[in-house]
């Protein structure tokens, strides 16, 4: 047997199939099997007594070319596993959000919310939205969603604006800094209200994403 390892962590596991033997052979088993390849060597022993034990041995020169001889009577199992971890993309591997809200000292009804984005990969991202969630009692100046058209560092294709989120759609995030701001009028006064959220991911992997939460400045 001739088998090519690629893999890290491979691990030589050698069983003995005694059930299965009591079909093929009445000898006892007595077999050895030898293992060789690069900067391995062994050789190991089934008998009676030991053939429910599996034996085992960590490969760790890779990529390697292990050959395999057994002699004696009996019945076994000669097997790889191969063992391997999937390179997971490293946080900085993705969307970078921030969303930096500022108001008037005094004045709670009017909100600015600028909002960066950035897409930290080797190729720009493929379609990405831009979820912003509206704080309780808020809405959005839509004359001004409206203006982000005509920005052409901002590159917006289209926007919904929904029940208590706004949702803006690109065709892709490089990795430039995509900065805009969003303004949001008070409709009606909320006491004590609670953050809100801005989240961007990739419209075909939204597992790839980012969020960020944001709030008033002052109390209102």
């Amino acid at each position: 047997m001739e088998t090519h390892l690629t893999f890290q962590d491979t691990v030589l596991g050698l069983q003995a199939l005694a059930a299965f033997a009591t079909f093929v052979s009445k000898d006892p088993v007595d077999i050895t099997v030898k293992v060789d390849g690069n900067g391995i060597s062994e050789s190991y022993n089934l008998k009676e007594d030991t053939k429910l034990v599996v034996q085992e041995k960590k490969v760790v020169r890779l990529p390697n070319k292990l050959t395999s001889e057994a002699t004696g009577p009996g019945c076994a199992l000669v097997s790889t596993t191969l063992k391997y971890n999937v390179h997971a993309a490293s946080k900085s591997e993705g969307f970078e959000l921030t969303a930096t809200p500022s108001q008037e000292a005094t004045d709670c009804s009017d909100l600015k919310l600028n909002i960066s984005i950035r897409y930290d990969g080797k190729k720009p991202s493929n379609m990405a939205v831009l979820e912003l969630k509206l704080l309780s009692g808020y809405v959005p100046d839509e004359n001004h969603i409206y203006s982000l058209y005509r920005g052409k560092d901002v590159k917006l294709k289209r926007h919904e604006v929904e029940k208590n989120q706004v949702n803006f759609y690109f065709e892709e995030i490089t990795s430039e800094n995509k900065r805009f701001d969003v303004r949001l009028h008070r409709e009606f006064a909320i006491e004590d209200a609670k953050p809100a959220t801005v989240k961007v991911y990739d419209y075909y992997e939204q597992e790839n994403s980012n969020s960020v939460p944001y709030s008033l400045v002052v109390p209102c």
